[in-house]
């Protein structure tokens, strides 16, 4: 599925230091959101380019950002 309909569906992202949700508090999501944060925190302006770069070469769990996240804090089913 595609990323943008992934969030559509899940109804929550991540800008910056701000988790976007609709009520998915579960604290297995806030440990993969908490995450995110860092990186945006380390990558500056640059993640969300740095992020879409990587989805489009690898998808969703293949996703560089995504496994250092925590692929089943952020609901991805594993590889295999």
């Amino acid at each position: 599925m595609h990323r943008a309909a992934r969030w559509i569906r899940a109804r929550r992202n991540e800008f910056g230091g701000a988790y976007l949700t609709k009520g998915n508090t579960a604290r297995r999501v806030l440990r993969h959101e908490a995450v995110h944060a860092d990186q945006w925190a380390n990558f500056g302006l640059t993640f969300p380019f740095r992020y879409l770069a990587e989805e489009a070469r690898h998808r969703g769990p293949a996703n560089k950002y995504e496994i250092e996240a925590g692929l089943a804090d952020g609901g991805y089913r594993q590889p295999g």
